[in-house]
């Protein structure tokens, strides 16, 4: 006989169930603080619960013990261990952001799973087929164990390696920014700044399948092109008189000493001013690591003043 599909479900969603709301008793008692984990919280809670049934699952399958009590205290111990085992592998996916939850998720999650299975199996009825020892399965007990150890062992990479996966799915695959070549005039050293979707700005321009931004002269490039979100490596030039590039140094840390100083092309972080909109666009500095200093000041100033607006004396 088989373990009704419905019961199979019912520890997993309580699990789930159980998590959130101790989540979400934690975040009202400390007035909303943490309210904005809750929905990622939530996600982790429904890997959990799925996890939770498919071991109620098993371990149902393989056999229980015929006392309740004994079944109650073996679902309890069962379940603390996967739910122990469950944050760390969420710890090993998510490294130091683990640390970002609001609330006490180790805790949760293995007092939610361990208190829904030592119910579900405390509760099952003597006719029910969970509650009924059945053959062990060829190799003894040693193998139901290593059979169910390996199953859950095998979810639990699945959830160190899902965060990794997202990162470098969305860095190199759906949230891959369109490729960018930047045109700079010949010598050209200082901040840009580039204004996007300006209606009256530059019409957008293409060099295959790359996004082309000219630069004037003032470093100033206003332009219809919409803002290019995703992660992207930027190619910049500077380009002759003669249309001759000469590409500048990117992709490493502005900070670097890099041997003979050269010209580097460095973003600079988003400004953002209190009470006021932010305007789509991107700023850099292009310079050598001795000029960064008066760059970056310079690019402040100018962010003010073409971003948002003010007036400002450039440095």
């Amino acid at each position: 006989m088989r373990v009704e599909p419905l019961r199979q479900l019912l520890p997993g969603v309580l699990t789930a169930l159980t998590a959130f709301a101790g989540a979400a008793i934690v975040v009202q008692l400390n007035r909303g603080f943490g309210a904005g984990d809750l929905a990622a919280f939530a996600i982790w809670c429904t890997i959990l619960g799925i996890i939770v049934s498919v071991l109620a699952s098993l371990l149902a399958r393989y056999g229980l013990p015929r006392a309740r009590w004994h079944r109650a205290m073996y679902g309890f111990g069962v379940g603390a261990l996967t739910g122990v085992l469950f944050i760390l592998a969420m710890a090993l996916g998510l490294g130091p952001w683990i640390g970002a939850f609001s609330f006490p998720v180790l805790y949760l999650c293995a007092g939610a799973a361990a208190l829904s299975l030592s119910l579900a199996f405390a509760v099952a009825p003597p006719s029910d087929p969970a509650t009924a020892l059945v053959p062990r399965p060829p190799g003894g007990r040693w193998a139901k164990f290593l059979r169910v150890g390996a199953v859950l062992l095998g979810m639990l990479a699945l959830v160190a390696i899902t965060p990794i996966a997202l990162v470098f799915g969305s860095v190199f695959f759906w949230g891959r920014a369109e490729r960018e070549v930047h045109l700079l005039p010949a010598g050209f050293r200082g901040p840009v700044v580039i204004l996007f979707n300006d209606a009256n700005g530059a019409p957008t321009e293409r060099e295959g399948k790359a996004r082309r931004y000219t630069i004037p002269p003032d470093g100033v490039l206003r332009t219809k092109f919409r803002q290019n979100p995703g992660w992207s490596k930027p190619d910049y030039f500077h380009v002759r008189p003669d249309g001759q590039r000469w590409r500048i140094v990117t992709g490493l840390p502005c900070a670097n000493s890099l041997p003979g100083d050269p010209v580097q092309a460095c973003l600079m972080s988003q400004m953002s001013l209190s009470n006021r909109p932010s305007p789509p666009y991107s700023a850099y500095i292009v310079g050598r690591q001795a000029e960064q200093r008066s760059h970056y000041d310079r690019g402040d100033s100018l962010v003010r003043k073409v971003v948002y607006g003010e007036s400002v004396t450039e440095p």
